[in-house]
């Protein structure tokens, strides 16, 4: 068996996007540790399986919890999350070697890819093989061992969030995975039916290659329901006041307001504009948003020359960020169900005619704005969910506070170049776009973070409002999910701010009854809405 796995493991993924910069890259740097390198192949899985974000974001923390609670296993007197050191009978020795340790993190690691992205197990079997360890070692006795260890971290991991209200298995209502079970229903009609309810979320016709079309359908409505690590429900960071409605006089003036400036953005389209919403996009068959702020992560571990230590703790605190913010985002899309800019600007303008961009390789034509529509390409339109609020923002700013916080400092300092002729939107266009290479460059994480949200103002997909909400959940969320992760650092339950190195696992997973009640008061609360 090998006994120094801290090998250089990397793949490229080269998928072929719609929309988005050319390829999706998912490679370790030199030196990755361990913890990289199972990012990594995590990443792979999202990439190759496409999952939707919200359900991309889960699987982040939930592997990375299952890993920290095998390297807490080793490490006193950090205390797991769903696995605590009274299971060791007699274990971990006292000399602790790095190798047993990173062989746990690599099992547990192994165990939880391969539940959620079974499509990429051929990469993940090669990746064990490499460091020489048996993937058919299925032993769950700390005893046995750090693949014990890593298995057992995997399996109370898995059980304790199987049920966690995101209805992974599907047996919730006995349909598919992840499949709804609240019984949404949208308010409109999938377009071109005239729309009902202007204010709420219409499903679009989504076009295809072969010349059919799909109707969309919301993605994981359900998604509030999913228990988080930080905050007592998804309803705890809602904002206090609904997105502006057409409907009421009293708000109608500012949802104009912020129409208009995504109408400007396409009346004035730069290349930089283009290139920023691409650069963001992260849509189907990448890493997806929350993956993508694991690689700002990868960059600062590759920079600050992070531990095994170090990285464990970071890409804990990030993952379970990134799932608290999809939770909490998730609650304000189904709970106010506002209409996207895609079919609130022609219902609000029609008639009025501009210049500017109009589709692609059109950047300056006359239209009316009833035909208004975002830039993206015609394959991928607008994401199959509402409005408020900005996933985009709400996950970017959840990641950047942790990184803040865990680094002491708000500095970033990475960039990237938009190569002339990239965009993958416009490239049938006759002139280059963008026509010069364009560097986008963030000094902070907070810059990083505001420009992903600001991307999708730029792409016509959110309103300022949705952006600045999401961006105020995320950082608040971000703050939480750390101040928790600090108390097990510490050995410190965190629901009882006691230290307890005692009991097998968590007992308190959301129950079906409490499911029932919580999905009826959603109900209620949204049907609400529509009244009035």
């Amino acid at each position: 068996m090998k006994t120094n796995i801290i090998t250089l493991v990397s793949v490229t993924i080269a998928a072929v996007l719609i929309g988005y910069i050319n390829t999706a890259t998912v490679k370790d740097y030199q030196g990755a540790n361990i913890v990289i390198q199972w990012n990594n192949a995590l990443l792979t899985g999202i990439v190759e399986t496409s999952p939707p974000p919200s359900v991309g974001s889960r699987s982040i923390a939930l592997v990375h919890t299952a890993m920290y609670d095998a390297w807490a296993f080793y490490n006193s007197p950090a205390r797991g999350v769903y696995m605590l050191r009274n299971l060791t009978n007699g274990y971990p020795p006292t000399d602790v070697k790095s190798d047993d340790m990173n062989k746990a993190i690599s099992y547990a690691a192994y165990r939880m890819v391969s539940q959620f992205y079974p499509k990429s197990m051929n990469y993940y079997n090669n990746l064990m093989s490499q460091y020489g360890y048996d993937i058919n070692d299925n032993s769950t006795k700390t005893s046995s061992g750090p693949s014990g260890v890593g298995n057992l971290a995997a399996k109370y991991t898995m059980e304790n969030r199987v049920n966690d209200g995101s209805n992974q298995l599907g047996n919730i209502n006995e349909g598919k995975p992840y499949s709804d079970y609240t019984n949404y229903s949208p308010a409109n009609d999938v377009e071109p039916a005239q729309l009902r309810s202007p204010d709420n979320w219409q499903p679009l016709l989504v076009p295809q290659k072969d010349g059919n079309s799909t109707k969309q359908s919301f993605t994981t409505p359900q998604w509030a329901m999913v228990r988080p690590f930080s905050m007592k429900s998804g309803a705890f960071f809602r904002p206090k006041n609904p997105p502006p409605y057409a409907k009421f006089n009293s708000t109608r003036d500012d949802l104009i307001k912020s129409a208009q400036e995504l109408i400007g953005f396409t009346s004035n389209i730069t290349d930089f504009i283009k290139s920023v919403a691409e650069y963001w996009a992260d849509g189907p068959n990448t890493v997806l948003p929350p993956g993508h702020w694991c690689q700002i992560a990868q960059y600062v571990s590759e920079r600050d020359k992070h531990s095994v230590d170090k990285d464990i703790k970071l890409f804990f605190m990030l993952g379970n960020a990134v799932m608290d913010a999809g939770i909490a985002c998730w609650d304000t899309k189904r709970f106010f169900d506002n209409a996207r800019p895609v079919t609130m600007i022609p219902y609000l303008f029609k008639g009025i005619m501009v210049n500017g961009w109009n589709g692609l390789c059109q950047n300056h034509v006359d239209y009316d704005l009833a035909d208004w529509i975002p830039y993206q390409d015609k394959y991928f339109v607008t994401p199959a969910f509402p409005d408020f609020t900005s996933g985009h923002s709400t996950f970017s700013a959840s990641a950047a506070k942790v990184l803040q916080m865990f680094t002491g400092s708000d500095e970033f300092g990475d960039s990237v170049t938009i190569k002339k002729g990239s965009s993958q939107i416009e490239a049938t266009c006759s002139d280059p776009v963008p026509a010069e290479d364009i560097v986008l460059k963030w000094d902070t994480f907070s810059a990083a973070s505001e420009q992903a949200g600001l991307s999708r103002r730029y792409g016509g997909i959110h309103y300022d409002f949705s952006d600045y909400n999401g961006r105020d959940m995320g950082t608040r969320i971000g703050e939480q999910v750390v101040k928790r992760s600090r108390l097990l650092f510490k050995g410190v339950d965190p629901d009882t701010r006691t230290v307890v190195d005692g009991g097998d696992h968590d007992d308190s997973p959301n129950s079906s009854s409490k499911l029932v009640s919580s999905v009826l008061l959603l109900s209620l609360l949204q049907f609400i809405y529509y009244l009035f």
